[in-house]
């Protein structure tokens, strides 16, 4: 065993209208304040100016309606920074790559990745990555692999993997499918919105909780 987190890379594909946004803030201010990195580097990017800052509200909302979150971190308008000894901070960006170079990226959280029509925003963190054991970069997408662009290269990636023997796909039942590589995990979820599946929802809590297992 090697101690270190199984995946690097996580994406999640989910129907509109199933608490994304929210999930995406939990996952900020555990990795933020609660994943054991000396001063982590988390960011939530977006590829536009109005699309970060809806990224962003939901956190500042689920900051201001909990104790706990105020006594570990101070919200600014477009940053958390952790209090005491970690020093680390969740910052908002968008789209300027070329300004970001340098960073100790910890954890990324990218939002709504089929709206950006180039991967430079997302590559600029990954390459970031290497600087951290325990780095983890998170997509969360509404959109399946019929859309053009960056997100369909990085879905086809898993397929590809599948095909060649380097990976796994698993139908969990009818709306959940995994793929698995060596570092990578990608999970598609497809309950549509006018259905409640609770074993649907239960698989897919399981798997997200998969981010926090170390080898």
């Amino acid at each position: 065993a090697t101690g270190l987190r199984r995946w690097r890379e996580f994406v999640l594909v989910i129907p509109r209208g199933n608490g994304k946004s929210a999930l995406v803030s939990a996952l900020g201010f555990y990795l933020l304040c609660m994943d054991g990195e000396g001063a982590p580097e988390v960011y939530s990017s977006a590829w536009g100016e109005d699309q970060a800052k809806a990224v962003f509200e939901p956190a500042k909302l689920m900051w201001d309606a909990s104790p706990r979150l105020q006594a570990i971190c101070q919200k600014y308008s477009k940053a958390f920074v952790a209090k005491g000894a970690k020093k680390g901070y969740w910052n908002l960006v968008s789209k300027v790559a070329h300004t970001k170079q340098g960073k100790k990226t910890h954890a990324l959280l990218n939002d709504e990745y089929h709206v950006h029509p180039k991967p430079d925003l997302r590559d600029t963190f990954i390459k970031g990555m290497h600087k951290r054991k325990q780095a983890l970069a998170i997509d969360v997408t509404t959109e399946g692999i019929e859309r053009s662009g960056p997100l369909e290269d990085l879905q086809f990636g898993f397929r590809d993997a599948v095909e060649l023997g380097h990976g796994s796909i698993e139908q969990v039942h009818e709306f959940l499918q995994v793929f698995r590589t060596s570092r990578k995990i990608m999970v598609r979820w497809g309950v549509p919105r006018d259905r409640e599946d609770v074993v649907a929802f239960d698989d897919l809590r399981d798997l997200v909780g998969q981010i926090g297992v170390h080898q």
